[in-house]
C-alpha cells in the first residue's frame, strides 16, 4: 500500500448538497474517521489487505488468460427489510425489493455476475429465521424485521451487533450469503447525515460482512415511487455490492495511481480515469487530475454522481471483481452452497456432506445429510468409512453413523449422489474424529470464544453454548477462570470483568486495561492466589496508543477478584506492580512498571506448601532496550522482582505475546504485529531465568502472526503466519526454525488468528469468517515435508451453535505450564534438547529445590555428574556407528526419579563417482556424491589441484571443472546435531591418445589401451597363451588380418569414451581364443560405435540404441534402429528415481532441464525384451 486507504472500512453514500467539485458540508467519504479508528484497534488491516491484493491480481492474471472469459457466478441474497412497523414507510413492498434485484442483474449480466435469492438453508424447506422476524412469502429471500431499536441504524460496531443478533439466524452466514439489511436510516452518532448506504470492504470488519442501505434509494427505475429523486434507479445498491465485491470509489486516493501504478494506487484499476473529486452533475465535463489527459468519468457506478448519470463499470472493475470473488469469495458462488442455499440451483449436482458434527465419542451417533431430500430425483451411495460396521453404508439422502471404536480415526465419510435423470454424479468426502471420551473436570473446562461464544469440554468433546448473550463483545482478548470441576466463575475480555450469570462486575464500569489496540491475547491472564483458593489475580500489561493519555490502566498491574459461593467480586482493581529494586531500571508510569505487553505464567512448586507462580511479561528499560522480565507471585500475594533477560525481539506497538511450554522449559515469543521473526527461549522453573533465545523465521509478512501454540508434550510449537499458514517445529532441535513444515495453507476468508491448547490435548485454532474452530487433533504427532499434516489439522472443529453469533478473533490466554494439566500421574520424566555436537541441555519435568543427575558417561569423567537443574553434558564418542546412554536424575536419597535415553547416531560418510580427469579434454570434469542424511549439510572444497568451476558446491552432488591434476575434494559435513565430519578423495589425471596402432608382441600380462578415437591391430600383433589384454576406444577397435591371438590368451574389446572423460560403455566383445587358428583363418574384425558407424560383420540387423547429445542442460534424443521402445527408467547416481515412463515407438524427446546436474543412470527397455543402459550426464 502506498498510502492510507481512504475510504476502506465502510465506504459510504451521503446525499447532502451534492456540488460540481465536493459535497458541502459533508465528507463525500464518512468512513474515513471510521477507517482510521479501525486501523488504530486492529493496524493488520493494511498489511491483510496488501495480502489480499497480492491474491486478486494471481487471478486477475488468470482471467486475463482467459480465452472464453469468465464463466457465469452466481451469488445467493437475502433481503432483511428492517422497520418499527408493518405500517411504517420503510417497510417496503416485496415488488419494491424485486425490482432491486432485477436492477443489480441487468448492469452485473455484463460482467457475468448474477444474483438469486436463496430460499433455504441445507435441507430445510425454507430460510430459518431468527427470533421475532417472519418470512411471509415463502421463497421469496425477503425477510421482514419490525423492530424499532434497529430500524434506525449507526455506523458503529455495537450498531452493527445487535443488526445482525437481532435479525439473522446464525445459519444466515457471511461465507454462505450476500445479507442486505434495508433499514430506515443510517445515521452517525445517532445524527442523520444523508448517508445512503455501506459496505465493509473484504476483512475490514469482523462484525458486519454485506450491504447496509436505506428505504428509500431502493427499486427499479419503474418502481422506486417513494424514493428521493437522484437516487430512483436501484444504482445506490449497484454501487455499494460493488464495494462488497472490493471496488473503490473512481475518486480513490485522488491522482494517485497513473501508468505503471495504476494497479498499486488510486481505484487500483487501470482503465478508470484518475478523479481527485466526487462530482454529481451529469453535465459536468472535468479534469480533476490534469497531469492526465482523460476527463473524468461520471457515468461509473462507482463516482457519486446521481443515478441518471451512471450506466456501468468499465471491464477493468468487472475482472477486479471475478478476481475478488475467486480468491476471497469461493465458497458463496461454489456450487454446492448455491444448492444448499436454493439459489439458482435447479440444473446443478452437489454431493456436499453436512454432519451434526465432528468430532464424536465413541458410540454416539452422528447424522450426515446430503443436500437432498427426494428419492425420485437422486440416487444417494454413502460409504462411512468404518468397514467393519455392518452399517457402514446406506442409500438415503440422510444417514446415522455410529463409530464403536475410535482405533481408526479419522475416518473418512464419502458420498456419491447420482441425477437419475442423465446420471451426472458428484462425490465428496469428510473426516469424523472419534474419541474415546472421558469427561473432563479441570479449571480449564470452559472457555469464553470471540465473538461473543461459550464452549464446554466436560463431556470430553468441546459444544458451543447456544444460548451465551451476544450483547458481550469479546474481540481480541479473553481470560477465563473456572473452578476445578470446569464450571465458569468469571471471565474479562480485558475491558471487563463479568461474573457466571454474564454480568460485569468492575465498579463503576471502571476498564481493566485502556487500550484501543483491541491487544492480543497476550496482555491479561487470570492466576490463582497462591495458597487463597477462593481469590484470584487478573495480571494486565498494556500500552497506551499515541493518541490515549496515560491513566491507571496502563502498564502492569492487577486486580483481585474474590469469589464466595461461586459469586466473583472485585476486591480491588487495577494496582500497580512496582519492586524497589528495579523501579531505576525499568520504566514507570503513574506508580507501575510501564512499556510492554505478553503475560504468561508459569507454575512452581518446590514442596506441598510452597505453591506459587512464576509471571513472565515485557518491559522497556529506561535504557529504551525491550526486556523479558520474570516476577514470583508468591504466598500472600507477593509479586517480586526474580530475573530479567533482554528481548532479542524489539517491539513498537503493543501486539506481544508469551507462551509458555506445558513443563515449563521453554517460552515462545512473538508480536502478532507483522514481525519477521518470533524468538524460542529456556526458561529454568527452578531458578526463574530465562537464557538461550533462538530465531523462528516466519516466511509470510505483512499479516497477523498471533496464534502460537505449544504441543501437550512441549516437543512441538505451532504457529500462525499472515492469518492464512499454521507450521509446526520442532523445538528440541538444535535450530528449531530450520525445522518448520507448513501443515496447511487457508485460502481466505479462511482467517487464522489465536491458538489455545485444549483440556483434551488438542490445539484449537479462532479465526473469523467462519462458523468453526479449526482443530489440531493429534498435536505432539511430528509432520514432516512428505507428510505435513501427520497432526490431523482440520477445517470443521466445534461449531457455533449461538443464534447470531459467529468465530471471532479471542481465545482464552490459559495457564498451560500448571501441574494439574500439563502433567499425568505426577510425571517426573526428563526433557533435552540438542545445543552442539553431541552435547544436550536438560530439564527436569518437575518442580524440585535439588538434583543429582548422572549422564551415564562415565569416559566424561567428573563431568559425568552434576547438581544443576538445567545442566548441559557433552557426551564421550569415538568411532562407532551408534552410542546409547541412560541419563539418571536421582533425588537426595541416591534413588532414581526419572531416566531418559540418548541415542546418538555417529554416522560414516564417504564419496563416491569420478576419481579421473583428463585436463586437456573438453570432458574435464567430475562428479562426485556423498551420503548425507535430511537435515545434514555439506560444504566441498579443493586442494592441491587447479579448477576452473564447482558446480553444487553447497549440494550433496557436485560437479568439478579441473585445469590441473591431482588435486584432492573434500566434503566437510555439519550434521543436524552440530557435528562436523571431513572426508577426501583424491582425483588423477587420465588423458588418452587419439589413435593407437599395435603391431608387435603384447609383452605385459594384463594390459588396458585407452583411445579416443581408434585402436588398430595390425600384422604381427600377438597375443600369447597367458595373456590378458583390454582395448578401449571411443569410436572404433579394428583387428586387421594376421592379429594373431593364441590359445590361452584373453582378449577384451569396449568401445566406450575414455576413462578421463567418465562416459558409459557403449559395445563390448570378449574374445577368448581356444584353439590357433589356421594361417588363412587369421582373427579381423571392427567393432563401431553405434552412434558412428555400423557394426561389423553378422551385426548388420543388430538393434542399436543411440542418445544425443550427452552431456545435455536441455533436450536428449533416446532412439532406436529397429525395435520399438516400451519403456525408459531414469535413475539418480544417489538411487532416486526420476522417471519411469511407458513409451511406444523408436525415438523418444527427453527434457532434462528440470533435472539437477549430476550423473543419471538410463534403463531403456525394448519391444523385444532387451535392457540397455547408459550413463547421461546433465550439465
Amino acid at each position: 500500500m502506498k498510502k492510507i486507504l481512504i475510504c476502506l472500512f465502510a465506504t459510504l453514500l451521503t446525499v447532502t448538497g451534492y456540488s460540481q467539485s465536493r459535497i458541502a458540508n459533508v465528507a463525500p467519504c464518512a468512513s474515513d474517521k471510521l477507517f482510521e479508528k479501525s486501523i488504530k484497534e486492529n493496524p493488520g488491516i493494511l498489511y491483510q489487505l496488501e495480502e489480499l491484493e497480492k491474491q486478486y491480481k494471481k487471478e486477475t492474471d488468470k482471467l486475463k488468460q482467459r480465452r472464453s472469459g469468465p464463466q457465469m457466478i452466481t451469488i445467493p441474497v437475502v433481503f432483511y427489510v428492517v422497520s418499527p412497523g408493518s405500517t411504517d414507510v420503510s417497510n417496503i413492498p416485496d415488488s419494491q425489493i424485486n425490482a432491486q434485484l432485477a436492477t443489480l442483474n441487468s448492469y452485473f449480466a455484463p460482467l457475468n455476475i448474477q444474483f438469486c435469492v436463496a430460499t433455504k438453508v441445507g435441507n430445510n424447506t425454507s430460510l430459518p429465521l431468527a427470533a421475532g422476524t417472519s418470512l411471509p412469502v415463502p421463497n421469496s429471500g425477503i425477510v421482514r424485521v419490525y423492530k424499532p431499536s434497529i430500524a434506525v441504524h449507526n455506523i458503529s460496531t455495537a450498531s452493527q451487533q445487535a443488526l445482525i443478533g437481532n435479525s439473522v439466524h446464525y445459519q444466515i452466514s457471511a461465507e454462505k450469503f450476500l445479507r442486505i439489511w434495508i433499514v430506515k436510516d443510517i445515521q452517525e452518532n445517532n445524527v442523520s447525515t444523508g448517508i445512503l448506504g455501506y459496505s465493509p470492504v473484504p476483512l475490514t470488519s469482523s462484525v458486519l460482512d454485506g450491504v447496509v442501505i436505506k428505504y428509500n434509494v431502493v427499486g427499479g427505475a419503474s418502481n422506486c415511487t417513494n424514493c428521493l429523486t437522484n437516487y430512483n434507479q436501484g444504482k445506490t445498491l449497484v454501487h455499494e455490492v460493488g464495494h462488497y465485491l472490493n471496488l473503490f470509489h473512481t475518486f480513490h486516493q485522488g491522482c494517485l495511481g497513473s501508468g505503471a501504478t495504476c494497479g498499486d494506487e488510486g481505484d487500483k484499476v487501470c482503465d478508470t480515469p484518475q478523479s481527485n473529486n466526487p462530482i454529481a452533475n451529469c453535465n459536468a465535463i472535468v479534469n480533476s487530475c490534469p497531469e492526465n489527459p482523460d476527463n473524468d468519468d461520471l457515468t461509473n457506478f462507482m463516482g457519486y454522481a446521481y443515478d441518471p448519470c451512471k450506466t456501468g463499470f468499465t471491464p477493468g472493475q468487472g475482472i477486479r471483481m471475478n478476481a475478488v470473488i475467486n480468491s476471497f469469495r469461493p465458497m458463496l458462488v461454489s456450487v454446492d452452497n448455491l444448492v444448499d442455499v436454493g439459489a439458482c440451483s435447479g440444473n446443478l449436482v452437489s454431493s456436499a456432506i453436512t454432519a451434526t458434527a465432528y468430532q464424536v465419542c465413541v458410540n454416539n451417533p452422528i447424522t450426515f445429510s446430503s443436500p437432498y431430500n427426494d428419492t425420485n430425483i437422486h440416487g444417494y451411495s454413502w460409504d462411512f468409512g468404518d468397514p467393519g460396521n455392518p452399517g457402514n453404508t446406506a442409500a438415503t439422502p440422510s444417514a446415522a453413523h455410529t463409530y464403536p471404536s475410535a482405533v481408526n480415526s479419522p475416518y473418512t465419510v464419502t458420498l456419491t449422489v447420482t441425477r437419475l435423470s442423465d446420471g451426472v454424479t458428484s462425490t465428496s468426502t469428510r473426516k469424523v474424529f472419534v474419541t474415546a471420551c472421558q469427561g473432563i473436570v479441570n479449571s480449564q473446562g470452559t472457555w469464553i470464544v470471540a465473538g461473543s461464544n461459550r464452549l464446554s469440554f466436560s463431556s470430553g468433546i468441546p459444544v458451543f453454548d447456544q444460548f451465551y448473550p451476544l450483547n458481550i463483545p469479546m474481540y481480541y482478548n479473553s481470560s477465563v477462570q473456572n473452578d476445578n470441576s470446569g464450571n465458569l466463575l468469571f471471565y474479562t475480555n480485558k475491558t471487563d470483568v463479568f461474573n457466571s450469570n454474564y454480568t460485569a462486575i468492575n465498579t463503576g464500569g471502571t476498564t481493566i486495561a485502556n487500550d484501543s489496540w483491541g491487544g492480543r491475547s497476550g496482555s491479561t491472564m487470570i492466576v490463582p492466589k497462591p495458597n487463597n483458593p477462593n481469590k484470584y489475580y487478573l495480571f494486565s500489561n498494556t500500552i497506551k496508543t499515541p493518541s490515549q493519555t496515560f491513566d491507571n490502566s496502563h502498564g502492569f498491574r492487577f486486580s483481585e477478584i474474590q469469589v464466595n459461593s461461586g459469586a466473583a467480586v472485585m476486591n480491588s482493581i487495577r494496582q500497580p506492580i512496582m519492586d524497589a529494586s528495579v523501579s531505576s531500571f525499568f520504566e514507570v508510569q503513574q506508580g507501575a512498571l510501564y512499556n510492554g505487553e505478553g503475560i504468561t505464567a508459569v507454575k512452581r512448586r518446590a514442596s506441598l506448601t510452597d505453591e506459587a507462580y512464576w509471571i513472565i511479561t515485557c518491559l522497556r528499560g529506561v535504557n529504551g532496550k525491550p526486556y523479558v522480565v520474570v516476577f514470583l507471585f508468591g504466598n500472600g500475594g507477593t509479586i517480586t522482582y526474580q530475573s530479567h533477560f533482554e528481548s532479542p525481539l524489539n517491539y513498537s506497538n503493543n501486539l506481544l505475546t508469551i507462551k509458555a511450554a506445558p513443563n515449563g522449559n521453554k517460552l515462545f515469543m512473538f508480536n502478532a504485529g507483522y514481525s519477521a521473526n518470533a524468538y524460542i527461549m529456556d526458561f529454568n522453573k527452578v531458578t526463574g531465568v530465562v537464557s538461550d533465545a533462538k530465531v523462528v523465521t516466519y516466511n509470510i509478512t505483512g499479516g497477523l502472526n498471533e496464534g502460537a501454540s505449544f504441543s501437550p508434550d512441549s516437543n512441538l510449537l505451532y504457529f500462525t503466519e499472515a492469518q492464512r499458514n499454521v507450521s509446526q517445529i520442532n523445538v528440541n532441535a538444535m535450530n528449531p526454525g530450520q525445522t518448520k513444515v507448513m501443515v496447511v495453507q487457508e485460502s481466505y476468508p479462511g482467517v487464522m488468528s489465536q491458538m489455545q491448547l485444549g483440556p483434551d490435548g488438542k490445539i484449537y485454532i479462532s479465526g473469523p469468517y467462519s462458523e468453526y474452530l479449526k482443530v489440531i487433533h493429534n498435536p505432539n504427532n511430528l509432520c514432516t515435508q512428505t507428510n505435513y499434516n501427520n497432526c490431523n489439522y482440520y477445517y470443521f472443529g466445534p461449531k457455533v451453535t449461538n443464534p447470531g453469533a459467529a468465530i471471532g478473533f479471542a481465545l482464552p490466554n490459559n495457564i498451560d505450564a500448571q501441574q494439574s494439566t500439563a502433567y499425568t500421574n505426577n510425571n517426573t520424566s526428563i526433557s533435552s534438547y540438542i545445543t552442539g555436537c553431541n552435547t544436550y541441555k536438560f530439564f527436569p519435568d518437575y518442580y524440585g529445590s535439588s538434583f543429582s543427575w548422572d549422564f551415564g558417561d562415565p569416559a566424561s569423567g567428573s563431568n559425568n555428574t552434576s547438581t544443576a537443574s538445567n545442566p548441559t553434558h557433552t557426551f564421550t564418542v569415538g568411532t562407532n556407528p551408534q552410542y546409547t546412554f541412560t541419563v539418571s536424575l536421582k533425588n537426595s536419597s541416591g534413588t532414581v526419579i526419572a531416566q531418559k535415553q540418548i541415542i546418538i547416531n555417529n554416522p560414516v560418510y564417504t564419496i563416491t563417482g569420478s576419481t579421473l580427469a583428463c585436463t586437456s579434454s573438453e570432458n574435464n570434469s567430475t562428479n562426485n556424491y556423498i551420503n548425507i542424511s535430511d537435515g545434514d549439510s555439506v560444504v566441498w572444497s579443493i586442494t592441491g589441484g587447479g579448477v576452473g568451476g564447482i558446480l553444487g558446491n553447497n549440494l550433496p552432488n557436485v560437479q568439478v571443472n579441473w585445469t590441473t591434476l591431482p588435486g584432492t575434494l573434500t566434503a566437510t559435513v555439519t550434521t543436524k546435531s552440530g557435528c562436523t565430519k571431513t572426508v577426501s578423495v583424491t582425483i588423477n589425471q587420465l588423458c588418452c591418445q587419439e589413435n593407437i596402432v599395435l603391431n608387435a608382441v603384447e609383452s605385459g600380462t594384463n594390459t588396458v589401451y585407452n583411445a579416443n578415437n581408434s585402436v588398430t591391430t595390425e600384422t604381427n600383433y600377438t597375443l600369447n597363451s597367458g595373456v590378458t589384454t583390454t582395448l578401449k576406444s571411443g569410436v572404433t577397435i579394428a583387428l586387421k588380418p594376421n592379429t594373431h591371438i593364441k590359445k590361452g590368451s584373453a582378449f577384451l574389446a569396449i568401445l566406450e569414451t575414455c576413462e578421463g572423460n567418465q562416459l558409459v560403455n557403449k559395445s563390448a566383445a570378449m574374445v577368448e581364443v581356444i584353439e590357433q587358428p589356421r594361417k588363412n583363418e587369421n582373427y579381423s574384425r571392427e567393432l563401431h560405435d553405434e552412434s558412428t558407424a555400423e557394426e561389423g560383420i553378422n551385426e548388420a540387423a543388430r538393434n542399436v540404441i543411440t542418445m544425443y547429445p550427452n552431456p545435455s542442460n536441455n533436450m536428449v534424443t533416446i532412439s532406436s534402429t529397429s525395435d520399438t521402445i516400451k519403456r525408459l527408467s531414469i535413475v539418480s547416481i544417489d538411487g532416486k528415481e526420476v522417471l519411469n515412463q511407458i513409451t511406444d515407438g523408436t525415438s523418444y524427446q527427453l527434457n532434462v532441464s528440470n533435472f539437477s546436474r549430476g550423473i543419471y543412470i538410463v534403463s531403456i527397455e525394448t519391444e523385444q525384451g532387451e535392457i540397455i543402459s547408459k550413463k547421461l550426464i546433465k550439465n
